[in-house]
C-alpha cells in the first residue's frame, strides 16, 4: 500500500483509490495549509482561498466544480506548473485519477469544464498581479484575453489559515446540503489553531 495519512487520520491509498477516503474536511484543511505559487508570495495565499475565488468566478451552476477544481491537491500538494510539465505524463496520470475520484465522490464534472478552467486562469492572473513581488517576462500575458474589468478590480485580502479554512467550509455549506465535517472534527481543527498562535 502506498498511502498518506490525512488530517482526519484516514489513509488515502494511491494504489487503490477509494472515493470514500476523500473527505471534505481533509480537502478544506489540506488546501488551507498549502501556499500557492510554491510559496513564492508576499504573504500566505492558499489553494483554499484560490478555490473559493474560482467558485465565485464561474456561473452559479458550476460553483461547486469551481470550489473543488483543485481538490486533488489535498492529496498531491500544489506543485507549480513548470514542475508538473517537467515530470510529465506520470504526474498528469496520477493527478487525473485523483481528480476523477473527487468528481465521482461529489458529483461534479470530469474532466473539468472549460468555464472552470477559464476561471482558474483568470484567478491565476488576478493572484499573480497581487500576491507575487513582481512578474518576470510577462508570463501572465497569455491569460489577458480572458480578463474582465471586474477581474481587474477584484482585490485579494491576506487571510490566516483559520480564516481561509472557515471561508472554504462556509462556501461548501452554501453549495452542498451537508456540513463539511462533524462538530467533533471541527473541534480537532480548533485544537490545531491553538498551536498556531
Amino acid at each position: 500500500m502506498i498511502a498518506m495519512q490525512t488530517f482526519s487520520v484516514n489513509w488515502f491509498d494511491y494504489d487503490e483509490l477509494n472515493k470514500d477516503a476523500i473527505v471534505p474536511l481533509d480537502i478544506a484543511w489540506h488546501l488551507s495549509m498549502q501556499c500557492r505559487f510554491t510559496g513564492a508570495c508576499k504573504y500566505l495565499y492558499t489553494v483554499a482561498q484560490h478555490s473559493v475565488l474560482v467558485s465565485y468566478l464561474v456561473p452559479p451552476e458550476l460553483a461547486l466544480d469551481g470550489l473543488l477544481h483543485d481538490a486533488r491537491e489535498a492529496y498531491t500538494g500544489d506543485p507549480n506548473r513548470p514542475f508538473k510539465q517537467k515530470i510529465g505524463e506520470a504526474w498528469y496520470n496520477v493527478e487525473d485519477q485523483i481528480a476523477e475520484a473527487v468528481a465521482d465522490r461529489f458529483g461534479i464534472a470530469h474532466p473539468t469544464p472549460v468555464l472552470v478552467k477559464e476561471a482558474d486562469a483568470r484567478a491565476l492572473y488576478i493572484e499573480a498581479h497581487q500576491v507575487l513581488l513582481r512578474i518576470r517576462n510577462h508570463w501572465t500575458d497569455v491569460f489577458e484575453p480572458l480578463i474582465t474589468e471586474d477581474d481587474r478590480k477584484r482585490m485579494i485580502t491576506p487571510k490566516t489559515q483559520k480564516e481561509v479554512f472557515e471561508m472554504f467550509i462556509n462556501r461548501w455549506s452554501e453549495l452542498v446540503d451537508a456540513p463539511v465535517c462533524t462538530q467533533d472534527e471541527l473541534n480537532l481543527a480548533k485544537q490545531c489553531w491553538e498551536y498556531q498562535t
